[in-house]
């Protein structure tokens, strides 16, 4: 709560930013393991990518800090070159692979939404606690200059109920997402899945999207039941 409150403050007080990404103590502490990365805690922890002179970074790097600071931040970590820079980024680029990881011959069922910047902390907040009615393992990184954040869930398909619950769990996040004036997916796309609930974020675009899809495809032979079904 706390990490996601400072990049909404850093957000509000206009400080230029290139990227705020967030990860959950879950995924700190699988990237940690599957990366072997030192001297870094599996605490939620935000990554930030400055843009600009150096002068004008090491201005707005002092102002986030206090500002994290002021939400109990702690343990910074700047970089300037490349290889140090990468050394950091490198627990948000292996989150995919950390995850699924976990698991042998595991898969991943990644899912995302995206609500307005004030109400990131509701909706993270309510997919942990989710997390912990479904009995999912549900690691999280967040893309939070934009409201999206993605839920990173491994299972093992050979025990079906696991998938249920993940399904479950899938289910009540878009829910909650559309309560808070969200949207059902950032990045993902809707495809099979999220179809259902387009219906209920946009019951009254569907019936044109279906009269553009006929005419541009009467035969229905590009991706045939994909974000809506024409019957």
């Amino acid at each position: 709560e706390d990490a996601v409150q400072t990049a909404q403050q850093v957000i509000q007080y206009g400080i230029p930013i290139a990227r705020i990404e967030m990860l959950n103590k879950d995924q700190m502490g699988i990237s940690i393991n599957y990366s072997k990365l030192t001297d870094i805690e599996a605490v939620p922890t935000l990554f930030f990518e400055f843009h600009g002179s150096e002068s004008s970074n090491n201005e707005n790097i002092k102002i986030v800090e206090e500002i994290s600071k002021d939400n109990k931040g702690s343990s910074f970590k700047w970089a300037k070159d490349l290889e140090e820079r990468n050394k950091l980024w490198r627990a948000r680029w292996d989150v995919y692979y950390s995850v699924k990881a976990l698991i042998n011959n595991g898969r991943v069922y990644s899912t995302d939404v995206c609500v307005p910047i004030s109400k990131i902390t509701e909706c993270v907040n309510f997919a942990e606690e989710q997390a912990k009615k479904f009995g999912v393992r549900a690691p999280m990184v967040g893309h939070l200059g934009d409201g999206n954040f993605h839920v990173v869930l491994p299972f093992d398909p050979a025990k079906k109920e696991m998938y249920k619950q993940i399904r479950a769990f899938n289910d009540s996040l878009i829910k909650k997402a559309l309560e808070l004036n969200g949207t059902i997916t950032g990045e993902h796309g809707v495809g099979l899945h999220k179809k259902e609930y387009l219906l209920d974020e946009h019951p009254d675009n569907i019936p044109v999207m279906k009269s553009i899809k006929r005419t541009m495809d009467p035969n229905n032979i590009m991706n045939p039941g994909k974000i809506f079904d024409l019957n």
